[in-house]
Parts: C-alpha cells; sequence; structure tokens
C-alpha cells in the first residue's frame, strides 16, 4: 500500500507544478484566445521561426509503433501496438498540448489499451498465457526538431489487470514512454 500512496504522491506533486504554469490568459502559446477568432492551426511556430508540424505522424519507440494525428492545435489522438518477449499490446491514447515554449510542447492525455501475453515466469519454470486491460493518466514533453520531427517523452501511471486461468489481478506501475515521430505531409 506504501508503494501505491507513493507513486499517487508523485503524480498529484506533478499535477500540482503544472498548475503554476501561466493562466489563459498568459499563455505559453501568446495572448488569450478571442472567441470567434480563426486561427490557424496546421502548424504552430516556435520562438526559433521553425514550423512545427501538426496532423498525422508515424512514431517508433521502444518496443512500440503509432499513428498518431492532432486533429488541431491541441487536441489529437493515437493507436499504438506494441510487442516484446511473448507480450502484445494494443492501445489508444488521447493528447492535450496544453502548453508551448519554443519547440517543446507540455502535454498531457489519457490512455487505454487490451494486451495479451504468452510467455515464461520469471523463474523459467512454466508458461504463463492471459489477457487484460490497462488505463491511465500520462504528462509529457513533445521536442520539435526539423520540419518533420518531433521527440515524445512521457510518464504514465497506467492500472493494468491481467488475467489468466480464472484468476484476475490489479496493479499500478510507472511507466516511461518515448519515441519518435515523423510528419510526412
Amino acid at each position: 500500500m506504501r508503494s501505491f500512496l507513493g507513486q499517487w504522491t508523485v503524480f498529484l506533486f506533478a499535477g500540482f507544478f503544472l498548475s503554476f504554469l501561466p493562466s489563459s490568459s498568459q499563455t505559453l502559446n501568446g495572448p488569450a484566445r478571442v472567441p470567434g477568432q480563426v486561427r490557424d492551426v496546421s502548424v504552430l511556430k516556435s520562438d526559433h521561426g521553425a514550423q512545427a508540424p501538426r496532423g498525422i505522424s508515424f512514431g517508433v519507440g521502444w518496443p512500440y509503433v503509432g499513428v498518431r494525428d492532432y486533429f488541431d492545435g491541441e487536441l489529437g489522438a493515437e493507436f499504438r501496438f506494441a510487442a516484446q518477449d511473448g507480450v502484445h499490446l494494443f492501445q489508444g491514447r488521447g493528447y492535450w498540448s496544453f502548453a508551448r515554449q519554443g519547440p517543446f510542447d507540455i502535454l498531457t492525455g489519457a490512455e487505454v489499451g487490451y494486451f495479451g501475453f504468452n510467455t515464461m515466469n520469471a523463474d523459467n519454470t512454466f508458461r504463463v498465457s492471459g489477457h487484460g486491460w490497462e488505463a491511465g493518466p500520462f504528462v509529457g514533453v513533445d521536442y520539435q526538431f526539423g520540419q518533420r520531427f518531433s521527440l515524445l517523452f512521457d510518464v504514465t501511471m497506467p492500472v493494468i489487470v491481467p488475467s489468466w486461468q480464472e484468476v484476475t489481478l490489479s496493479d499500478v506501475q510507472w511507466v516511461i514512454n518515448g519515441g519518435v515521430y515523423f510528419y510526412p505531409f
């Protein structure tokens, strides 16, 4: 129980820290938005004058591949597939890029995924197979470099619920994700 409380404490501290970002009238993206104002959301300009691409991107991380699409300058979704050591994961993620400073996007969101496993146990004494679900919030940074690339780094704390042979468990773990994304369009 102590580990679980420690993990939530760190996650809540991160949320508390992010609450000190500038208010909506002082956003990192520039002046506050005016209702009804039309803006170009296909690209965002960084402080360096480079165009930060938005739209569909293809990502490669360890050990996943993904397709991500930002619908506008702030909201996006991604489908991921990951596989390693007899475990495979199909995952959907929702993104909200709420602040921008230079080439850095600060983002948060939620993920949900279905996984299957067919692997040996830690002692290599018997085979374990089954399936399960995972879901959780995440917070991260997306660094735009060049015209068509970005590096994503995020930390998530999903609830993982595997089941096999009519046995169901539940656990909360820290997961660190990193990947490179390419914007072809």
